[in-house]
């Protein structure tokens, strides 16, 4: 079998080479410009008089403009099948016919499952965006309004339809009556809410099924851990521009946050009944303590991830508490390094990332300060010094919210509004993505003067940031008149879970 993969995929705006260059369809043509908008691969199979055992499977990838020429002229190479891979479809790569591009050790690295006692889903709400809002004001006004019984269905129904939907698991009223019966408005319970990453909105998160579809009760009560946060990332991939396959979050995201879904995994989890490994082999050490006052919790650490910790030296348990952060800091920056994210790149792709360890209490520690600065970076609630607070040169030209021609807007006359073609109405209320406006260009004069000044001040050359942020910038328009000035190229098209 031999597979010629012709990639030009172009459902998904931005499809590029590797290279960054445009990416058409193989069947593109003058007169035809869209091709075919699926990628496509061609099949070759041939079947030996005397069959073998085992399938020979060779594959070969095309990219950019010239994939149509470069397909034909490779039929008159003498070493013809030199310019294929060889492929292995076997269970643990769920058959693929692409070859696993992993390294030689990532099969021996732990799972993320594996480093922890327990994860969970994040909330599912499927009620059109009923108990989620940009507005805070706005939600609080439709949730007082449900929860009041003076106000009748019918109104409720006025005010947000999705609230009193029928169909699959209704929530019409019946469900309203039962609800109201239990429960009560509570202002405590409008929450921030990441629904993408670095999208974090206002949610109403309790336990208030059938309203709440979803709102993954064991998840929510991690909260009431002080100071808990949560590593999350899924255990396939779902789309093919995934980026890093991790978030960090001290807030309950949603369970489509991240593309293939986002599984939760609290630095410190409620205690449950202590086990021994499997086998009764291995230390057993009693984790029930105090985060935080008034507040029972242990580290959500598995005995794998605690046999690792002592043997680098860490077992008391004191110790445990204090340094259980350690791991998940050492996870977020492996998956944000773009060399892991690389060679290991089929494998990350197909299952559960899973993670190297280091060998020593020095290397992980020092891992760990790097996850930790991510972690803040990720982090939409807290302050991060020189990039929300005393904000580094390079970063203060960035993104900088301007007018067309100069001067100033005034958002009370509608100049911020958002009509620069980025979504449209679709059929009952959905909006469909568009691609909007934006203009790619050079840097300017200013903007590379503050790129070297920023760059003098980290210790890095101005190459070396701009190889990082990309060699141009865009401008990225609201309307016709204002737009954000300069978002380098780097910075627009980067990509976490999955969405840019």
């Amino acid at each position: 079998i031999w597979i010629d993969c012709m990639n030009g995929d172009s459902r998904e705006t931005g499809k590029l080479t590797p290279e960054g260059k445009p990416d058409p369809s193989i069947f593109s043509t003058d007169y035809n410009r869209e091709g075919i908008r699926v990628g496509t691969a061609i099949g070759i199979m041939a079947r030996a008089e005397t069959r073998s055992e085992q399938a020979r499977i060779l594959y070969r990838e095309f990219w950019g403009a010239s994939k149509r020429v470069d397909l034909v002229g490779s039929l008159k190479a003498q070493d013809f099948e030199g310019h294929y891979e060889p492929a292995n479809p076997e269970k643990s790569n769920r058959y693929s016919f692409r070859p696993s591009r992993v390294s030689a050790q990532y099969s021996s690295w732990p799972k993320v499952p594996e480093l922890a006692r327990r994860h969970f889903n994040g909330p599912v709400e499927r009620r059109g965006l009923a108990l989620i809002s940009i507005d805070r004001e706005a939600l609080e006004s439709r949730m007082r309004s449900y929860f009041d019984p003076a106000v009748s269905d019918e109104e409720i129904q006025r005010i947000y339809p999705p609230m009193m939907m029928t169909g699959n698991r209704i929530v019409g009223p019946d469900a309203r009556k039962k609800i109201l019966a239990t429960f009560h408005y509570d202002p405590s319970k409008i929450v921030r809410y990441p629904i993408k990453p670095m999208d974090a909105r206002w949610c109403y998160l309790e336990n208030l099924r059938p309203l709440f579809s979803e709102p993954s009760p064991e998840l929510l009560a991690q909260r009431t851990i002080s100071n808990n946060t949560f590593f999350v990332t899924r255990d396939t991939a779902d789309k093919s521009e995934e980026g890093a396959p991790f978030f960090f979050s001290r807030l309950v995201s949603d369970y489509d946050s991240i593309s293939g879904h986002a599984r939760h995994f609290p630095v410190f989890v409620t205690p449950q009944e202590s086990t021994a490994p499997p086998g009764g082999k291995g230390q057993q050490i009693l984790l029930v303590g105090s985060v935080a006052r008034d507040t029972a919790a242990e580290p959500n650490l598995s005995h794998r991830a605690r046999n690792f910790l002592a043997g680098l030296g860490l077992t008391e348990p004191k110790e445990l508490f204090s340094k259980a952060s350690l791991i998940w800091m050492h996870a977020v920056a492996i998956g944000y390094a773009p060399k892991y994210l690389s060679e290991n790149a089929e494998g990350v792709r197909k299952d559960w990332p899973q993670i190297p360890l280091p060998d020593s209490k020095k290397a992980l520690v020092a891992s760990a300060e790097l996850g930790s600065r991510i972690a803040a970076l990720l982090d939409t609630e807290s302050a991060v010094p020189g990039v929300t607070t005393a904000i580094r040169p390079e970063l203060k030209t960035i993104a900088v919210i301007s007018r067309d021609g100069g001067g100033s807007l005034d958002p009370n006359k509608g100049h911020l509004a958002l009509t620069a073609g980025w979504g449209h109405a679709g059929k009952d209320g959905a909006v469909m993505p568009g691609r909007g406006r934006s203009a790619e260009r050079d840097y300017s004069s200013e903007e590379s003067k503050a790129i070297e000044e920023g760059a003098a001040k980290l210790g890095m050359t101005a190459n070396e940031m701009i190889k990082l942020l990309g060699k141009r910038t865009n401008d990225i328009y609201l309307n016709e008149i204002a737009y954000w000035k300069n978002i380098p190229t780097g910075v627009w098209e980067y990509t976490i879970g999955g969405y840019q």
